[in-house]
This record gives C-alpha cells, sequence and structure tokens, in this order.
C-alpha cells in the first residue's frame, strides 16, 4: 500500500494525471489531505479483508478503550455484534482477540481465571498470552507476555532481576506439590515478580530502550514501575488466541464483557505463524 502511495504521489508531483494510472491492487484510493479531494479511485467501496494498517488501527482503538474502562467495548454494542459473528464461525476456526475484563485482576486473579479454563487450554483451543497492564495515573498500559508464550532463556543477575524469565518459575515448580489454588497463588505471584524485574531491567537501561523504540515512543521505566509497585499490578484485559467455543464460554460465564477480533484463521494449523501456537 505505501509503495502505491509514493508511486502515485510521484506521478502527481510530475504533472502526470493519476485518473489515467492503471493500478494491479483490486482496489484503490488516493485523497488531498486538507481539500478531501479525491484524486485517484478504483473500485473504492469493494469490501475487502482489512490490511495490516488497519488491524494495527483496531489494535490502537481497543487498547484506548480499555485504559477507558471498556467504555466503548463493553456498552457500545460493538462486543454483541462481536459475538453473534462468532456463533456464525466454524468451531474449526481460530482467532486472535483482544478481551476486556469486566473488573480488574492482580496476578493471582488473572492465573485463576487461567486456571478455571484449563480444560479448553489442555485441548489446544484456548490460550492466554499477554496481560494488559495499567502503570500510570494517566492511563497509559502496557503489559507482559503470559507463561504461554515462548519464554527466553536468558538469565541475568538473578538476584537483581529475579524471576526474568518463567524458565526460573519452572525450576522452582520441580519437586513440589500444588492444589489448583497455590498453583495460581504461586503462578501469579512469578507473573507479578516477572512483570516488575522486566521494568527494572528496561529502567535501568534508558540509552538501550531509546536506541531501539526511538523518540516515539517515550516510556518512563523507573516511574512504570514505581507506579506498579506502589499499586498493584491491574490487569485490565488481555490478547488470547482461541476457538470461537471458548470465547463464547468465557462470554456466557460473565469473565469478559468486551471483545475485539484482531485476526482470523481458518484453523490453527493454517495461515499466519504470528498466532499459531
Amino acid at each position: 500500500m505505501k509503495k502505491l502511495v509514493v508511486l502515485l504521489c510521484a506521478l502527481l508531483a510530475l504533472g502526470s494525471s493519476a485518473q489515467a494510472l492503471e493500478v494491479s491492487a483490486p482496489s484503490a484510493l488516493l485523497m488531498e489531505k486538507e481539500t478531501g479531494t479525491v484524486l485517484f479511485d478504483k473500485d473504492e467501496h469493494a469490501k475487502l479483508e482489512p490490511a495490516s494498517v488497519t488491524k494495527v488501527m483496531t489494535l490502537l482503538l481497543t487498547m484506548e478503550a480499555i485504559v477507558d474502562g471498556g467504555r466503548d467495548l463493553a456498552v457500545s454494542g460493538y462486543s454483541q455484534e462481536t459475538v453473534d459473528y462468532l456463533s456464525q464461525l466454524p468451531e474449526t476456526s481460530y482467532l486472535a482477540v483482544w478481551v476486556h475484563f469486566p473488573e480488574r485482576l492482580n496476578p493471582i486473579g488473572f492465573a485463576q481465571l487461567e486456571a478455571a479454563y484449563d480444560g479448553y487450554c489442555a485441548q489446544g483451543i484456548l490460550s492466554f498470552r499477554w496481560a494488559a497492564v495499567r502503570t500510570a495515573e494517566e492511563n497509559q498500559l502496557i503489559g507482559y507476555q503470559t507463561e504461554d508464550c515462548p519464554y527466553l532463556d536468558a538469565a541475568p543477575d538473578q538476584e537483581r532481576y529475579p524471576m526474568f524469565s518463567y524458565t526460573q518459575m519452572w525450576e522452582e515448580m520441580v519437586g513440589r506439590s500444588f492444589t489448583e489454588k497455590s498453583n495460581a497463588q504461586f503462578e501469579g505471584s512469578a507473573a507479578k515478580e516477572h512483570f516488575i524485574t522486566l521494568l527494572s531491567y528496561l529502567a535501568d537501561r534508558p540509552e538501550a530502550v531509546e536506541a531501539l523504540a526511538g523518540p516515539v515512543v517515550s516510556y518512563d521505566f523507573a516511574s512504570i514501575r514505581d507506579y506498579v509497585e506502589e499499586n498493584g499490578v491491574e490487569i485490565y484485559g488481555a490478547l488470547v488466541y482461541a476457538q470461537p467455543s471458548a470465547l463464547l464460554q468465557m462470554w456466557e460465564d460473565g469473565v469478559i464483557d468486551g471483545l475485539s477480533i484482531q485476526q482470523v484463521l481458518p484453523s490453527r494449523y493454517s495461515g499466519s505463524t504470528g498466532i499459531r501456537q
């Protein structure tokens, strides 16, 4: 899409007629930003699958809604439309979905939620991948990957950065027996420590963060860590990979009150490796 826009702009700059341009894309639209004048169009009203930029915008709007307490997700009726859509999908479909919780969860509560749907997780039809956490008074959200995600084997100084990866958690669980309740408490406590450790690790390396993220993303990880340590880890929502039945069950149980679909695959064995398990 970027190449198309650059090509069109170049042609316009050379005085070419955009209307005479032929493009291979099934549809296209070029509009002058200030006046709204359409400079080029080709079957612009055709219904097509969303492009990656559209998915990114959907994600940003979803997370903004989560920050505002699920305003748009929970009360606008949009989520009910999503539920209706889910009920019409084949059960083999596999989706990446942002979900919003009706109440804030601490990491132990989040681990208990995961345990409550362990049957779905064991079948491979539900996976909690990322927890969205409030990290500042001004509603700034970042989060952490769950233990379902590939974890790092990297292990910096464990005294300074305990639980840097979930590998340490697995090692500490060896030889211990747990009830479902004690297991959730252990995993939740480990996730909290993991998140705070990552914040500390990043706070100690501001130059590296700026070099990697650039000046556009300005996170003060030291302040974020201090806020979380003072106010606790408050989880508003999560990214889950799931088949329709698992999502519909969570909706029916009332453990989520908002959904926004990011991607749909015919099955978890097909399509983008980004959401395959």
